[in-house]
């Protein structure tokens, strides 16, 4: 069925997002393992959202990856959802989806 002129197309269910992405810098700390040794980075967030981030990042960290992020006092737990590098860019853009909402962690009303 197509739609009238002048209606939207409903989004896919898997296209639509929990939260919007909000362009917002924050300082925050990363730690993961990596071969079994604790790793750590000091960054910031490109964007947040109420369920994760994307950080810009120096480490290609891949998909499924267990992190966690730091800020304030504060940790989510999440993992990485998808790491892009653009060569145009000196940082590889990492999305973080969290274990659950972040609203306090950023303090941030979404």
């Amino acid at each position: 069925m197509e739609p009238l002129l002048g209606q939207s197309v409903p989004e896919r269910p898997e296209e639509r997002r929990r939260s919007d992405r909000i362009p917002l810098r924050r300082a925050v700390s990363l730690h993961w393992q990596e071969r079994g040794a604790a790793c750590a980075e000091n960054t910031y967030t490109l964007t947040i959202s109420l369920y994760g981030c994307a950080i810009a990042n120096g480490s290609h960290l891949r998909p499924g990856a267990e992190i966690r992020v730091r800020r304030d006092g504060r940790e989510m737990a999440g993992r990485v959802v998808y790491n892009l590098k653009d060569s145009s860019k000196e940082y590889i853009e990492l999305g973080i989806g969290f274990d659950a909402p972040g609203d306090e962690f950023w303090d941030y009303a979404f």
